[in-house]
């Protein structure tokens, strides 16, 4: 089966459809490298839920990049 993931400069996000109601979550799977919000690598646990696809990457690309 396939994944949709983020990968940024910090963290890796996969984005998984609901399949009861369509829904779309976007869930760290974890970070690569500390940021200076972050300084160390502990387990991330951001995960955001989204009605469009193009809200779930552009927010999970936030996250994969050190935004959030």
């Amino acid at each position: 089966m396939a994944k949709l993931m983020v990968i940024g400069e910090v963290a890796q996000v996969e984005i998984t459809r609901d399949p009861l109601d369509g829904d779309l979550t976007a869930k760290c799977q974890g970070h690569i490298k500390p940021t200076d919000t972050l300084p160390t690598l502990p387990a991330c646990d951001w995960s955001e839920t989204y009605d469009d696809m193009n809200d779930a990457v552009e927010f999970a690309s936030d996250h994969a990049d050190g935004v959030r």
